[in-house]
């Protein structure tokens, strides 16, 4: 219910789309590629603290470091709040990701940076938004594509780490969408 309350009452206005589309073209432009645990993945999560904080977010970075099959790395995952003034009111959470697959140089233009930069959008939107009637979290995930082979140790740090920082808020979370893989005109995917 809440979600469609928050859909309902928020314009996604056409200069949120542009800036959404900038700001992927910009990452993949500036960014590319953005291995997770490397410079250049740090430089990205710099690149989208300052694009969302420009749009008007109060962005928190969250660096941390985790076990990978390719030894101990560092990731950054990056937080925006946009709470009411209503303290009851449960959260909806946005996560993108925005590492792209480590030792290709894929620049995950339809993957990361197109959601990443729908986040953005989204910022530039919820800063704008006049009667909030609930609580949002946009999530900027790192390490979420694995080093090897995804299982248990390998990927989705970020994810893990954004639900463990969920957990120590004892946030009251109605719903949880995930992003990704947004900017493909013919998306197909075998499993």
């Amino acid at each position: 219910m809440l979600s469609l309350l928050l859909a309902a009452a928020l314009e996604f206005t056409p200069q949120d789309a542009q800036l959404a589309f900038a700001k992927a073209h910009e990452l993949v432009e500036k960014c590319t590629p953005r291995d997770a645990g490397t410079n250049p993945g740090r430089s990205a999560s710099f690149f989208i603290l300052d694009a969302a904080s420009a749009a008007g977010g109060d962005v928190r970075r969250d660096t941390f470091k985790a076990m990978t099959p390719a030894g101990e790395k560092e990731f950054t995952n990056l937080y925006a709040e946009f709470k009411s003034d209503d303290a009851s009111a449960r959260w909806v959470v946005v996560v993108s990701h925005y590492d792209t697959k480590p030792g290709t140089n894929c620049p995950g233009a339809n993957d990361g940076a197109s959601t990443t930069g729908l986040l953005i959008g989204l910022v530039n939107a919820f800063t704008n938004w006049q009667t909030p009637k609930g609580n949002l979290l946009l999530v900027w995930t790192d390490g979420e594509e694995c080093m090897r082979a995804y299982g248990p140790d390998d990927g989705l740090w970020g994810s893990k780490r954004a639900a463990e920082y969920l957990a120590g808020k004892e946030r009251k979370v109605q719903a949880v969408i995930c992003v990704d893989m947004l900017g493909d005109r013919d998306l197909e995917i075998s499993i």
